[in-house]
């Protein structure tokens, strides 16, 4: 099943209170509103601000509306005070116009820009996003999980995080995570499905 916002409107929004679990569902070309990131800028595939769940989902080819003096981030996931888990799941060819976060951003919840949040990949691959995949100022465990292939980094880590099981994590700047040792490189991913 596919949800689309047909590049005109962002395809979904939980709403602080609201739990949700998505299960093996492709959320493609939405488009985020345009303002900052606090006032519901960003997400153009999901603006979560409850507790979010994707399970073998896939989040892809969604961009903000806006600019990056806006702080509007995340083409994909965008998370306000919410908890965020990717079991299976890719995100992937999702645009921002802010230098960090194109996949996923979180301010004070879980997402891939985490500030004061907590989000959990297992088994899952972010690829082709711009710019980024992944911001870190929060609480982060990556399990299993690819991070390669990504415009202008594969992920900022602003504070450690915990590594677990094997991942490929193409290039990382800033802080060192904790646990197994990533790989990196080019992970040689073929182009992802659209």
């Amino acid at each position: 099943i596919t949800l689309s916002g047909q590049n005109s409107v962002r395809v979904l929004l939980i709403a602080a209170g609201a739990r949700a679990t998505l299960v093996a569902l492709s959320l493609r070309h939405g488009i985020a509103p345009a303002g900052a990131f606090a006032s519901g800028g960003g997400g153009g595939g999901i603006f979560n601000a409850g507790i979010l769940e994707l399970r073998r989902c896939t989040v892809s080819d969604n961009d903000v509306a806006g600019s990056a003096s806006q702080l509007t981030a995340a083409g994909g996931i965008a998370n306000q005070g919410g908890t965020l888990t990717l079991v299976q799941s890719t995100i992937a060819n999702n645009s921002g116009d802010n230098p960090l976060g194109g996949g996923v951003y979180s301010n004070s919840g879980g997402g891939i820009w985490v500030n004061g949040g907590t989000v959990s990949l297992v088994h899952c691959t972010l690829s082709g996003n711009n710019p980024q995949a992944l911001c870190l100022f929060g609480t982060l465990t990556v399990e299993n999980s690819i991070l390669a292939g990504n415009t202008g980094g594969d992920f900022f880590a602003g504070n450690t995080y915990t590594r677990t099981g094997a991942n490929f994590i193409g290039s990382v700047t800033g802080n060192a995570g904790t646990g197994p040792a990533a790989l990196t490189g080019n992970p040689r991913l073929a182009p992802l499905a659209r």
